[in-house]
């Protein structure tokens, strides 16, 4: 029992260290521009843990890269780097809209079409990439890569067909009519995801991140599809002397990753924005890559890190406002953690080795 507390401990301990180490770095710029580190760090983290207003904004920020930090994560720990996780989000964003404003039924099953929606629609648009690794062995991470430019300008179309002018752009097309610019309309309150706290701006959607946290970790942890997508991602070969359905299970970790990728899409729409705009969300599934790093790929590790990544974005504009430092200095910290995280990780390994 020490023994394994110790070795928490020990893995906790990197991203801990990385993170001091981000800080650091970032006061040494912040201190090159004139400004007072400790001032501008004050501010940072008032503005993300300052007030209940504060803790609020910080767990909206953090909701959808909790998600797509979850599908980065489940897709690595099978074997396949997702780096698609922006076109899926954007999709998955997409379809959310589509069914929020055409669903007729009674709340709350807009909503929850909606969610389905998104999460169906990031699993399809991981497919292609998909079956060409688990049939052809093509790199993921290209395939992927390519289909969120696809995804982006799918979005830039659909903001700029009009909802329910036939053919294409009736069934597709995503603009309010109304409007001059290139956005939906605003969903209808049964497509929404309700608050869950009057005292802060928290709604449900903090809650279906929960839930998907608690899903995968059960799902790598209890169940013969985790086991599968461990050995799988650990030693193929192994994996399929041992009998494991090798490319039955990267077609499957890849479509599970799509799908919460898609989801986190979806939660925003439903959740946050209520509508759909070019660059919705831009770069929230590139961001789930350095969540999922510095969780060091586990659902409770995202978990954290995507609270903590959340604070770093809602304060950041609090600090560029109290101090002048500007909020790209996020970015760089965010940056520089990845690199400490990596360095470390890799300098573990590597001693364990030897």
């Amino acid at each position: 029992m020490l023994r394994r507390a110790g070795q928490v401990l020990v893995r906790l301990a990197v991203p801990v260290a990385a993170l001091a180490a981000a800080f650091l770095l970032g006061a040494l710029a912040i201190w090159t521009r004139g400004a007072s580190p400790g001032t501008a760090y004050a501010a940072l983290f008032s503005g993300a843990c300052g007030d209940l207003d504060s803790l609020g904004t910080t767990v909206e920020k953090a909701t959808p890269l909790v998600l797509t930090g979850l599908a980065v994560c489940l897709g690595y720990r099978g074997g396949v780097f997702n780096i698609g996780a922006e076109g899926q989000l954007i999709v998955g964003g997409m379809a959310a809209t589509a069914v929020g404003l055409r669903c007729t039924l009674p709340a709350p099953m807009p909503a929850v079409l909606a969610l389905g929606a998104g999460a169906a629609a990031g699993a399809l648009w991981a497919l292609v990439p998909g079956l060409l690794r688990a049939r052809r062995g093509v790199n993921e991470v290209i395939t992927t890569l390519m289909l969120n430019t696809v995804a982006a300008q799918l979005l830039a179309w659909a903001v700029r067909a009009d909802l329910g002018t036939g053919g294409i752009a009736g069934w597709f097309g995503l603009k309010d009519p109304g409007q001059p610019f290139p956005r939906s309309a605003t969903l209808p309150v049964g497509a929404r995801l309700p608050d869950v706290w009057s005292a802060m701006p928290l709604n449900a959607g903090a809650l279906v991140s929960l839930a998907a946290v608690v899903v995968v970790y059960l799902v790598l942890t209890r169940t013969t599809f985790g086991f599968a997508l461990a050995v799988v991602g650990a030693n193929p070969r192994a994996a399929r002397v041992a009998g494991i359905p090798v490319e039955r299970t990267l077609l499957g970790t890849m479509l599970a990753s799509g799908a919460l990728a898609g989801l986190a899409g979806a939660v925003e729409i439903c959740a946050t924005q209520h509508r759909i705009i070019d660059d919705f969300l831009a770069g929230g599934g590139y961001d789930g890559i350095p969540v999922a790093l510095v969780g060091l790929l586990h659902p409770g590790g995202v978990l954290a890190a995507a609270v903590f990544f959340g604070g770093l974005r809602a304060g950041a504009n609090t600090m560029q406002i109290a101090t002048g430092v500007p909020a790209a200095l996020v970015a760089m910290l965010k940056s520089l953690a990845i690199v400490a995280v990596v360095a470390a990780s890799t300098i573990r390994a590597r001693r364990g080795s030897s």
